[in-house]
């Protein structure tokens, strides 16, 4: 489902939906996995040029600021793998080969995010360590593989083509080429990631599971962790833009939180 609000969210407007529908007795025509399933993210690039992901890799996008939503081929034969990553190498010099990590490729995964950067490009991350790439708005994309195989939850877009990719076990990857290559951050926790916003200077702020706040003042500085939170997971996070306030918003419910 996408719901859509012109006034602040005082009133809204459904705009998709595509509820699971049994098959038709006696038909033996094949069942859409992606039909009913859930949309997972929604990124606008201008008023009118929209995306949203999901589940069983699902993609749509609209030209027309969401009145009409059509499918996007993301995960498809044409999408060709990129050329193998490098291996991820964290702050403190320990190297992650691929080859080591990978159980293996799921055939259609999960869309979970997608961001755009301020070349343009588009990036979506997803189930196992799957991620793709577009460089021409979304008409064609490109594989590829993060150097861990554990799902990434959430992508934050910057200027050029820095990304910042976090996701299960507290992962944090950070790339400047649009996921060419990527590079570990140090988060100094195992609780997943589920939400993240940038924030002035290229920083970030990320959380998740166990009311964790990871805050990154800028560009090149570590991730600091504020764990005072009530215990419920935080699912998403908006800066507010003023002495760093956050609007967080996840099992407790919306709260704005300043970390100290």
């Amino acid at each position: 489902m996408i719901a859509h609000s012109a006034d602040g969210g005082e009133h809204w407007s459904l705009q998709r939906q595509d509820p699971w529908k049994p098959a038709t007795e006696g038909s033996d025509a094949m069942h859409d996995s992606r039909q009913g399933v859930p949309l997972l993210d929604v990124l606008f690039a201008d008023a009118t040029h929209g995306y949203a992901v999901g589940a069983y890799s699902l993609a749509l996008r609209t030209e027309d600021g969401g009145e009409t939503w059509k499918p996007m081929s993301v995960n498809s034969p044409k999408a060709a793998s990129a050329p193998e990553a490098a291996p991820a190498t964290s702050e403190h010099g320990q190297t992650f080969n691929k080859e080591e990590l990978t159980v293996g490729q799921e055939a259609t995964p999960h869309f979970n995010a997608i961001a755009r950067t301020g070349s343009g490009g588009l990036l979506i991350v997803g189930e196992r360590g799957s991620a793709f790439r577009s460089r021409d708005n979304g008409a064609t994309w490109q594989r590829q593989q993060l150097p861990y195989d554990g799902s990434m939850f959430g992508v934050i877009g910057y200027a050029g083509e820095h990304v910042l990719a976090f996701g299960l076990r507290g992962h944090v990857f950070e790339s400047n080429d649009l996921g060419e290559h990527w590079n570990l951050l140090d988060t100094g926790t195992q609780l997943s990631l589920m939400g993240g916003t940038a924030l002035p200077n290229d920083g970030a702020a990320i959380v998740g599971a166990n009311g964790i706040v990871l805050v990154r003042d800028k560009a090149g500085a570590p991730l600091k962790s504020f764990v005072d939170q009530p215990a419920g997971t935080i699912a998403s996070v908006l800066s507010l833009g003023n002495d760093r306030d956050l609007l967080i918003a996840g099992e407790n419910g919306v709260s704005v939180y300043n970390p100290q």
